[in-house]
Formats: structure tokens, sequence, C-alpha cells
């Protein structure tokens, strides 16, 4: 009998461990999933920044077509845009006094022509064939387009700023950008914005209608063989009072690395400090609310931002 109830307790207390074991699982180590990012190498460059100013088209030449005399236009030989060279004729007048005479011998009497004092276009023209014009009357304009320059209307306090960087670019409108560079400037000021006028030429020369307003821009700063990334690339506070990056480490961990930033513009910023090793990756897309040593899958990688 004794034997049997220690059989029985030596069952009793294997069966109540198989069932503690069962109970208590042996837990396993779960990771957090990456995060999927992408990531680039950051560029050496040079990066600047500038200031827009306005301007409008000038012509430096310009010369109007006067009658010499009180006259009628017996022919006119030119309209606008058209392109003349010098001793073209233009005008055909005949005098008031020939006019008068009802019969006249010669019919050329009292005919004068009037030709093109230069070469250039036809900007305007005020009279045509049949017209009584007086003595001093302008009948039409020329200008060169060669003698075409840019007006520029700078605040006083940059003018330094001008002769320390005499050219600039201009944008004209549905074509991109022309450099001008520095000529002279004009004694006098604009009196309405109170900025100093400064001539510019442009250096590729084509027609640019006289008045037309434009936008210059004029460099203010300048940093070359720089580290540049992407300005999406970098993340800020609340307040834009601290930067940083996300650098990779280890191909999967993205580590938080605080930045002092330089020029920002055109959507690339530059940055100072720290000197990262050519070989770093920084996390281009994704990075937005990544937490320091994050684990991260790199999905795409670019060569340089």
């Amino acid at each position: 009998m004794t034997k049997f109830i220690g059989l029985f307790l030596l069952v009793t207390s294997l069966v109540m461990l198989g069932c503690n074991s069962s109970s208590n699982p042996k837990q396993e180590l779960v990771l957090p999933p990456k995060v999927e990012v992408s990531s680039s190498l950051l560029r050496t460059g040079t990066i600047s920044d500038s200031i827009s100013l306005p301007a409008s088209v000038y012509f430096l030449t310009k010369n109007n077509i006067i009658a010499p005399v009180n006259s009628y236009i017996n022919t006119t030989f030119i309209k606008p845009s058209d392109y003349v060279k010098k001793g073209d004729k233009l005008f055909e007048i005949v005098t008031k006094e020939a006019r008068a005479l009802a019969d006249l011998e010669n019919e050329n009497l009292g005919t004068i022509n009037i030709d093109a004092p230069s070469e250039g276009q036809i900007v305007f023209l005020n009279h045509f064939s049949g017209d009584y014009v007086q003595e001093g009357t302008v009948l039409a304009g020329i200008v060169n387009p060669e003698e075409v320059y840019l007006k520029l209307f700078i605040p006083f306090r940059l003018n330094k700023l001008v002769e320390e960087n005499p050219e600039v670019k201009i944008k004209i409108p549905g074509e991109g950008f022309i450099s001008a560079k520095l000529e002279g400037s004009l004694s006098t000021a604009d009196i309405q914005s109170q900025t100093a006028v400064y001539l510019f030429k442009p250096e590729r020369i084509r027609f640019l209608p006289e008045g037309l307003t434009l936008t210059a821009h004029l460099m203010t700063e300048q940093s070359t063989n720089t580290q540049i990334v992407s300005e999406s690339t970098v993340l800020a506070d609340e307040k834009l009072e601290s930067f940083w990056v996300m650098k990779i480490v280890d191909d999967s961990i993205a580590v938080k690395v605080p930045v002092k930033l330089g020029i920002i513009n055109n959507g690339f910023a530059e940055i100072l400090e720290p000197q990262f090793d050519p070989t770093t990756r920084i996390i281009t897309n994704g990075q937005y609310g990544l937490d320091d040593s994050t684990l991260v899958k790199i999905i795409s990688e670019g060569s340089s931002q």
C-alpha cells in the first residue's frame, strides 16, 4: 500500500510539472519593423544667394526722324518693326508751297527725301502718306538693338555690393536667364523709389522692347567647395532654432546629427558643421518623425543630392 501511494505521488508531481511548463512558454525577442527610407551621399559644390531687383529695358541710342519743313507726306516707305540701314529712304515729302502750285513743269519740284540717319529698327511711326506735318514734327523713331541696356534700380545701401559683384542674371519671361555686366551708373536717382540707377549691358544681344520690366538677380553671397544637401533633407524644431539630419550607420540605423546651416537657396542648403565623411549616407525620404537610433531599411540609394 505504501508503494502504491508513493507511485501515485510521483505521477501527480510529473503531471503538475508538465502543466506548469506548458503555461509558461519561453518568450521570444520581437524586434520592431524597420522603417523604409531613401538615402543619398552629400554633394560638394557651389551655392549662392541673391536678391531680386527691378530692371527695365533702355536704349542708349535713339534717333527720331523729324520733318525738316512744313510739308505733305507723299510716300511712306517703312512700317513699324522694319529694319533699315543708314541711308535707306524712309519718307518722300513735298513742301507746302510746291503743293500749292497747280501747274508744275517739274513734278519733282519741292520734293524732299528723308533718309535713315543710322542703322536700326523702326520702333514707331507717327505719320503716313497724305498727312500734313509741320517743321520739327517727329515722324518715326529708330533704335539700334545692339545699343540695348538694362536700367537697374538698386537701393543706395547696396552700392558697394554692386561694385563687388558687377554681373547680374536677368530673367527673360518664357526664355530663362541672360547675364548682364555693369557699364556704369547714372548721376540721378529714381524719384519714386529713391534708388540709384545703374546701367547693365546684356552679354547676349537680343531685341527687347524699351520699357519692358524685368527682374534682375544680384548675388549677395557665395560658398564654393562646400557640403550641400536638399533643403527637404534637413529637419528642424518648431521654433526653427535647431536643425539636424538623419545619417545611416551600419546600413540599418538612423542616427540624428545636429547641423549648422549656411546658405539656403533654390531648394538646397549648405551644411557648415559638422564635416561629414564623403561616404556618409543621409536619409532623403522617410526621415520625418524618426527617433534617434531607429532601425531602417534602405529601399532607394542615390549617388548625390
